[in-house]
């Protein structure tokens, strides 16, 4: 009952800053060494768009492709365990569009210490 397993990735990451904004994305990989028949493969971009101070415009996407769930249960399985998240399907691709607006307020320095706190 116990599977003791060495998987290998790879991830590249991009980030770009402008005053307007920022986009980013990334792309990764991976794969079980004893098995690379059993793999899986994305990628994901975001970005956000200064539409004036504090409010920004957001929309981010990604992909991913799945070949190594190895801890699916065999057993039949109810339409109420499946819709309860009891019961995990197989899959192969998925993939999610997201749009949305943020907003961030407060000081410019929020960053900074708190001189109150002492040396």
């Amino acid at each position: 009952m116990h599977d003791y397993l060495f998987r290998h990735d790879l991830r590249i990451n991009y980030m770009y800053y402008e005053p307007w904004g920022t986009i980013s994305a990334n792309a990764y990989g991976s794969a079980y060494i004893n098995n690379l028949s059993q793999y899986s493969l994305g990628a994901s971009t975001i970005a956000c768009i200064r539409l004036f101070k504090g409010l920004s415009f957001n929309i981010s996407g990604g992909f991913a492709y799945c070949q190594n769930q190895r801890s699916l249960r065999q057993e039949a399985f109810s339409t109420e365990d499946l819709l309860t998240g009891q019961w995990e399907m197989e899959k192969d691709f998925s993939y999610s569009v997201m749009i949305g607006l943020s907003y961030r307020f407060g000081s410019m320095n929020n960053n900074a210490v708190n001189p109150r706190f002492g040396n």
